[in-house]
C-alpha cells in the first residue's frame, strides 16, 4: 500500500490526539519509518539477560489474554 495517501490521515490523527489525549491511530513518523525494512535479533537479550524467545503464536495468545484481563479487549 502506498504511504503517500495516508499522510493526511496521519496528520488528522495527530491533531485529534492533541485534543483528546489519546494515541493517534497512525503518525507521520511511523509512515516515514515504514519505508525501511528493519530486522531484529534476540541474541543480545539472550546473552545479557538470559531471555529466550518463544513462538510468536504463544506470545500473541498471552498478549491478547493480558489485554482482555486489563479491559482493553472484550471477549
Amino acid at each position: 500500500m502506498p504511504r503517500g495517501p495516508i499522510f493526511p490521515l496521519a496528520y488528522a490523527a495527530e491533531t485529534l490526539a492533541r485534543f483528546t489525549g489519546r494515541e493517534p491511530l497512525v503518525t507521520r513518523d511511523a509512515l516515514r519509518m515504514s519505508k525501511y525494512q528493519m530486522f531484529f535479533t534476540t541474541t543480545k537479550a539472550e546473552r545479557d539477560l538470559g531471555i529466550t524467545a518463544r513462538p510468536f503464536t504463544e506470545a500473541l495468545a498471552d498478549a491478547i489474554e493480558w489485554f482482555r484481563g486489563a479491559g482493553y479487549l472484550k471477549r
